[in-house]
């Protein structure tokens, strides 16, 4: 019989999909254990639809139950191995026909409320790496550390499947709670082959900017392009108007790797609202749709002066900007200096970095 809890029924749980239940309950049946009988027991109905959402509440009963039963100390750990394209449900397709790694990942943010409301991404370009940190809503403390850690391994997993290098590994992989016995420490080594560090004060995972490169084996520009109107449509169905700020930058940072053309409009529009309503809850979030546009510009700027060997004019018409003199304009209002002093002060700094 799986471990009885308490737990109240809340709204602040959110949904998960089903899709993203399935790679526990994969490996729970590896280990022999009874999941039509606990889903029964639970009174939850298995799906088909991969996208079919149910309560996040429900599914905390369930992964304890699973956890209990179990009796795996690593059990989000290990069970990642089973992870799909399905379990991210229209994102895994998504992120699976972009062009390189980095597109991949600029897919999170804006879409992973359609995997389910168990955290939220966020995404910081470092001068030699990106750090994606990942904020679990969930806390009860058991079922938490299953999550990130089954979240961060499964990333590794999926990470390794779309390149085609499962030779590739994370920098550094930082978790906030304790760590384990110094037996399964192994296990976190010999997973993410990296080192590994507990008691830090987020949940990250840092990758070389170099791998973000990397091209993916099934990279598809059409479908591409169909997959994400459908999510697009669906995530203005689910997403309520909290934390708009980071879905707005979540937004154009896509529609930027896309080489898209967006007005505010449009933005409004994917939100399922109108430039009005889109304005008014912005203010109330003390920002506006030009400083997002501006921040997100002058981020992905940086990034592609100091990584990429692209010229000032073709980075101002990737940043949506129709001349590049606005766009050096723009650059030394963010940063005090012009886009060329820039790059040349970045190339300096790494050369003597090497020595």
């Amino acid at each position: 019989m799986p471990h009885k809890v308490t737990i109240e029924a809340s709204s602040l749980l959110g949904e998960v999909s089903w899709g993203s239940l399935l790679p526990y309950l994969h490996y729970a049946h590896q280990l022999d254990i009874n999941t039509q009988q606990l889903l029964k027991q639970l009174s939850i109905i298995p799906c088909t639809d991969t996208a079919a959402r149910f309560p996040g509440w429900k599914a905390q009963q369930l992964l304890l139950a699973l956890i209990d039963e179990a009796n795996d100390e690593l059990f989000g750990l290990h069970a990642a191995q089973f992870i799909q394209p399905a379990s991210y449900n229209v994102l895994g397709y998504i992120t699976m026909n972009c062009a390189t790694l980095n597109d991949a990942i600029l897919r999170i943010t804006p879409y992973e409320k359609l995997v389910g409301d168990m955290g939220s991404t966020s995404l910081d370009y470092l001068p030699d790496r990106l750090r994606i940190s990942w904020s679990c809503i969930y806390t009860h403390p058991t079922i938490k550390r299953h999550m990130v850690e089954h979240c961060f391994a499964a990333w590794t997993h999926y990470a390794r499947w779309i390149t085609g290098k499962p030779e590739r590994t994370p920098i550094v992989v930082h978790f906030a709670h304790n760590g384990p016995v110094e037996a399964d420490y192994q296990e976190y080594q010999q997973l993410f082959n990296c080192p590994v560090y507990f008691n830090k004060p987020e949940n990250s995972l840092d990758i070389a900017l170099t791998d973000l490169h990397t091209p993916l084996q099934q990279a598809s520009p059409a479908l591409l392009k169909t997959l994400e109107q459908h999510a697009q449509h669906v995530v203005a169905t689910l997403t309520p108007q909290a934390n708009l700020t980071a879905r707005v930058k979540a937004i154009i940072q896509q529609q930027l790797s896309s080489n898209a053309v967006f007005t505010k409009e449009e933005i409004a529009k994917q939100l399922g609202m109108t430039t009005r309503t889109l304005h008014r809850h912005l203010k109330s979030e003390q920002t506006t749709f030009q400083q997002l546009l501006d921040l997100v510009r002058m981020e992905q700027a940086k990034y592609l002066l100091k990584e990429s060997a692209m010229t000032i004019q073709t980075v101002a018409e990737y940043l949506g900007f129709n001349e590049v003199r606005s766009f050096q304009r723009s650059f030394k209002r963010w940063t005090g200096i012009t886009p060329s002093r820039y790059r040349t002060a970045q190339t300096i700094q790494s050369t003597s970095c090497n020595y």
